[in-house]
């Protein structure tokens, strides 16, 4: 399991690139150390705005005095690789750039290409461009095969990054070939690297499994996310959010077939929040269903936490997880409408308060078959 302070890090898009180290480069030309230092000290104060555009200043600076040299494509890098804000159309062509001019680093060259390659896949997955994203993929895959690279982590990396464009598109067997893939050259690199693409591609193959209506291969894919996860807060990191989702999404699905129990068997864990004691002093006396939304195009369910008034009246309900988040409102609806056993004598607050229900919403074809 990855260090947990780490793998928070990496969730929340907080690690920073490898940048030029300008000012070690001989004979720099000024024009270029003014904006790479604003640039890095707008990096260092999380102003990546202001960083982006002293960023990109500094490398077209560069391209101008320089042309084809080591300095201008770490420029070129630095540029491109900022993902946080806005992100720009061409800093894609920078991140391509900067994989032009890696010969400057000699024997590592391919290994650096191989990385920033890997941000190359990244801009254009944040800029919503997966038919270049999938053909970038496809070629970065068969570089590192061709230049001796199978067992790095970015060769992984990139795999598994196919592999959810796979998933994407609704193409099963490949998403989950990649994935294994993908897995198989995670256990064997040893260069030391730290990665959180393991939990995407366990996350994909659950996607691939789930549309190939296995839903049990499924809840086992986003239980490993879930436990290399655990502890971290599902609203603040989506990834964890999403995973956990899915899980409770297939954990349904396999009750409404009889298959729970078999599935327990199986390693399916009675996690959060179906391991929280029920409290049996708290009783429903009137639950009213919510209502299905006409636009719905699939079952889901939603994980609703509430408190109790002494009257019995839901109170501070939040959702906890849904998919689709469209079930939330007519969830929340419903449980507004709900009723429960006064309170008594015996009880104390903490008996009333973070009662959590999951509420499925099943949608069923004109044969009658649950449309998962």
């Amino acid at each position: 399991m990855l260090n947990k302070s780490f793998l928070t890090a990496l969730l929340a898009g907080l690690f920073l690139s490898l940048v030029a180290d300008v000012n070690a480069q001989a004979k720099t030309p000024v024009e270029i150390l003014k904006p790479y230092k604003k640039y890095q000290a707008a990096l260092q104060a999380d102003n990546f705005e202001v960083a982006r555009a002293a960023a990109e200043q500094a490398w077209q600076i560069s391209e101008k005095l320089l042309g084809d040299v080591k300095l201008t494509g770490d420029l070129a890098f630095n540029y491109g690789s900022i993902i946080k804000g806005e992100i720009k159309k061409d800093q894609v062509k920078a991140v391509a750039r900067s994989m032009e001019l890696v010969e400057g680093y000699g024997p590592d060259s391919s290994l650096i290409y191989l990385e920033r390659g890997i941000m190359h896949l990244t801009v254009l997955g944040h800029l919503d461009q997966s038919g270049r994203q999938m053909r970038a993929g496809e070629k970065l895959i068969a570089f590192a095969e061709a230049n001796g690279l199978e067992t790095s982590t970015f060769t992984a990396e990139a795999l598994t990054m196919v592999a959810g464009l796979y998933a994407n598109r609704g193409r099963n067997e490949k998403a989950s070939a990649y994935a294994e893939r993908a897995m198989a050259v995670f256990e064997a690199a040893g260069d030391g690297v730290v990665s959180v693409y393991p939990l995407q591609a366990n996350l994909y193959r659950g996607y691939a499994y789930e549309g190939e209506d296995d839903h049990m291969a499924a809840a086992l894919s986003y239980q490993a996310v879930m436990e290399a996860t655990d502890g971290l807060d599902p609203e603040v990191y989506p990834l964890v959010g999403t995973t956990l989702g899915r899980w409770i999404y297939m954990r349904s699905a396999l009750r409404a077939q009889g298959k729970l129990e078999e599935a327990e068997m199986q390693g399916v864990c009675k996690c959060w929040p179906y391991d929280k004691e029920r409290n049996e002093d708290v009783l429903p006396i009137k639950r009213v269903p919510p209502v299905m939304p006409s636009f719905a195009q699939q079952s889901g369910y939603v994980v609703v936490e509430f408190d109790l008034t002494d009257d019995g009246k839901p109170t501070n309900k939040r959702v906890i997880a849904a998919w689709p988040d469209y079930f939330e409102k007519p969830a929340l609806q419903s449980v507004k409408r709900w009723e429960y056993s006064p309170r008594t004598s015996e009880q104390t607050d903490e008996d009333r308060t973070d009662i959590v229900t999951t509420i499925t919403f099943r949608l069923a074809d004109s044969k009658g078959n649950v449309i998962w």
